[in-house]
This record gives structure tokens, sequence and C-alpha cells, in this order.
């Protein structure tokens, strides 16, 4: 091998190498959350009672008015979050949000037959 091809091939490879290094040194290295990340953060509650993670977002009104009938039990949770309390009845059973005394804050219920599916809905103090 001529001794200008061996002296362009370490040149070829000395860029590639270059090359990989700035692009690795480039990317943000952090351990902090993205800001997406940091903006649910708050909204997992761990239950020392049930040794369970919560998802428990703010509510609003806007997110009460996305619960339609027919919708199931886990789509629900999915926008209001875990709820508080769950009582069963004959043919149906409940899922509340908020507290029962309302000095302070709101009440969603949610009424669910049997396949767990909303029948009805209601809040106050939202």
């Amino acid at each position: 091998m001529k001794k200008e091809t061996r002296i362009l091939i370490i040149l070829f490879v000395i860029v590639i190498v270059c090359l990989i290094a700035f692009v690795f040194t480039r990317q943000k290295k952090t351990n902090e959350p993205s800001e997406n990340i940091k903006s649910h953060i708050n909204e997992f509650i761990y239950n020392n009672e049930t040794g369970n993670v919560e998802y428990k977002p703010e509510i609003t009104i806007e997110a009460y008015n996305k619960i339609q009938k027919g919708m199931t039990e886990k789509e629900v949770i999915s926008i209001l979050g875990t709820y508080d309390e769950k009582s069963k009845g004959d043919n149906s059973y409940m899922i509340a949000y908020g507290k029962i005394n309302m000095s302070n804050g709101y009440r969603i219920q949610i009424i669910l037959d049997n396949k767990s599916q909303v029948i009805s809905k209601s809040q106050i103090g939202l």
C-alpha cells in the first residue's frame, strides 16, 4: 500500500473518531427529569395503607366534563386519577373524589353499573 494511501486512511479514521466524539459530547447529559415529567411528578402519591402508588392529578371542571355515560372505570381513572372512596350497591357502585365534608374543596360522585360503565355523575365545588 502506498504511503499516501495509508496517510489518507489514517486521516479519514481520525476525522470519523472526532465526529463521533463531537456528537456524543453535544448530547444533553443530566439526571434531571424532562419538563413533561416534572409537570406530572406531583400527581403520583404513595398510599401507606395499601402500599400502592396512586395517580392523583389536579381535578378541574374541564376534567370532570370529559366523563361521559358509558365510559369504563379505567377511563374515568385515566382522567380523574385514583378515587378516594368506593361503595357498592345492589346493581351499581359509586366511586367518589374529594371529601364528604365539603367545608373546603370539592366532591365528585360517579355511579357505574356492574359492567363498570358510567351511568351518572355529579359534582359540587368545582
